[in-house]
């Protein structure tokens, strides 16, 4: 019975600590893909806007420029914009 008992906390705890790195690698997964969706929107909006200034070719008014699936670029003054999506808020200014 004894045997029985310690066989059975064993497997427990080895199950819990399978768990435990199960969830440390999920989280590093998650981490490491909001990474690359925060770099992926940063690009798509830098596209956009070198698309929204060569078709207008002129500063946008201060506010916001536009929005496209969940993001949006707003005109801060200046050289400066702003990135901002669900998951991310850059600023951004325009090389010289």
């Amino acid at each position: 019975m004894v045997r029985k008992a310690s066989v059975l906390l064993a497997f427990v705890t080895l199950m819990t600590v399978l768990l435990a790195v199960l969830m440390f690698y999920c989280q590093l997964a998650t981490m490491l893909n909001q990474s690359m969706l925060n770099q992926r929107n940063y690009y798509l909006c830098e596209r956009d806007l070198y698309k929204y200034l060569c078709v207008k070719k002129m500063r946008p008014p201060v506010g916001i420029v536009f929005g496209e699936a969940g993001r949006s670029i707003s005109y801060v003054g200046g050289e400066t914009f702003r990135f901002k999506g669900r998951s991310f808020d850059y600023f951004y200014s325009l090389p010289k």
